[in-house]
């Protein structure tokens, strides 16, 4: 998930590698990479994510991204023992500066034979804003409304892209059909209040799912994985539809 992770960060390196494509613009700030120099690709998009996440990128027209607006996510899952309903309206994810790309595969000069993939991590990032809860837990009866953080620690994720490509004026632009982003973590944390429309009922709740965390986890990270895939398909692609994408690296 993270999840929530990532999508916005990474998805920020690429609009930027992309931007360079316009050469007589293209920021002396950042470094224009080679295809095959893996390792310069990934510390751009590392350093273009902390400086868009913290600052902005005025050169670019990229403003401030930390915290990025998730306006509706939606959960509902579960079987068994656990069963959950979880609606976060107008919330807000915090932290996408801590965002590192430790490995890119692809990228090559033909993207027709290419492969699109980012590896990396991120310490800590949350999920903050108001909530509405309802089902059962570890056959608990779970209900509340308020605000809420949920926190991953310790994230590690892999995004691919599947893609195809299309020749306009004899250059080739890059069109992404669908994104698999896949992660992993060390530990969740949630903090849901007014559960119960009790509080020590809440602290109560929240401690159980706390020292639970793998199995909310376990349905929580599928939907919002999700949610992030859409968001890199509806921010990145436009991007790509404007610039060619040999145009995007140093020769």
């Amino acid at each position: 998930m993270i999840g929530f992770h990532m999508l916005s960060g990474i998805l920020i390196l690429l609009i930027t590698i992309v931007w360079s494509c316009n050469g007589e613009n293209f920021p002396t700030s950042i470094k224009k990479c080679k295809n095959e120099d893996k390792k310069c690709i990934a510390t751009t998009i590392s350093d273009i994510i902390k400086r868009a996440a913290t600052t902005g990128m005025p050169e670019l027209g990229i403003k401030p991204i930390n915290p990025y607006p998730l306006p509706k996510v939606n959960i509902e899952r579960g079987q068994g023992a656990v069963i959950l309903r979880i609606i976060l309206k107008d919330a807000s994810l915090i932290g996408i500066d801590c965002y590192v790309i430790d490995k890119i595969n692809g990228f090559d000069r033909n993207p027709r034979d290419s492969v699109f993939e980012l590896i990396g991590r991120c310490n800590s990032i949350s999920i903050v804003g108001p909530y509405k809860m309802s089902g059962r837990f570890l056959l608990l009866p779970v209900a509340g409304e308020g605000m809420s953080t949920i926190t991953f620690h310790k994230v590690n994720f892999t995004m691919n892209w599947q893609t195809d490509v299309e020749t306009r004026d004899g250059k080739d632009y890059l069109k992404i059909k669908s994104v698999d982003y896949k992660s992993s973590i060390k530990r969740l944390h949630m903090n849901m209040e007014n559960l119960f429309n009790n509080k020590a009922l809440s602290d109560n709740m929240n401690t159980i799912f706390n020292e639970n965390y793998q199995l909310i986890f376990n349905e929580i990270q599928e939907p919002v994985e999700k949610s992030f895939e859409n968001i890199l398909l509806d921010v990145i692609q436009p991007v790509f539809d404007k610039f060619p994408y040999n145009e995007m690296f140093a020769e």
